[in-house]
Formats: C-alpha cells, structure tokens, sequence
C-alpha cells in the first residue's frame, strides 16, 4: 500500500451483533468515493476462507481494496494505524 492511503477498519469478530455485512456494504461506497482507501479488518473469522464474508466482499466493486487479518494479538497498533476505525 502507498504510505500515504488512508485505512479504514474494523476490529471485531465476524458476525451479524457487529455488523459485518454492513460494514463491508458500506465500505464499497467508501471505495467509490474516495479511491486510494483500503479497508482493514481483523477478528475471528475475518478470513479469506470465511465464505460468506469472502462473497460480501467479492460482490463489491473493488474488492481488492480489502484485506482480512484475521485473528490478531496486536490489535492496539493496528488501530493506530487506521485512519478511521
């Protein structure tokens, strides 16, 4: 990534009570408009091997832009990182 791409994320576990779908749903409208953003996400099940988030995020417009940590133990300095969390 370009150091200077803003980062948007979320740090949760995949799941309806946090709203993944929608997060996902709303960050291809974020994609849209501003282009150089990428979205971060991590948590359990914040995979690519998780089929259902792999197809909300394959739906979207440029799906490129998103990358799935998964699980981390580092998550402080990952949200440092982010632009908008």
């Amino acid at each position: 990534l370009a150091p200077d791409a803003p980062l948007i994320g979320l740090v949760a576990r995949c799941s309806p009570l946090k709203g993944t779908r929608l997060f996902v749903e709303a960050m291809d409208e974020v994609c849209r408009a501003i282009p150089q953003a990428h979205i971060v996400m991590c948590g359990a099940d914040v995979t690519p091997s998780n089929p259902e988030l792999a197809g909300w995020i394959a739906s979207c417009r440029e799906p490129s832009r998103f990358h799935l940590l998964g699980e981390r133990r580092d998550t402080p300095a990952i949200q440092a990182a982010l632009d908008i969390a």
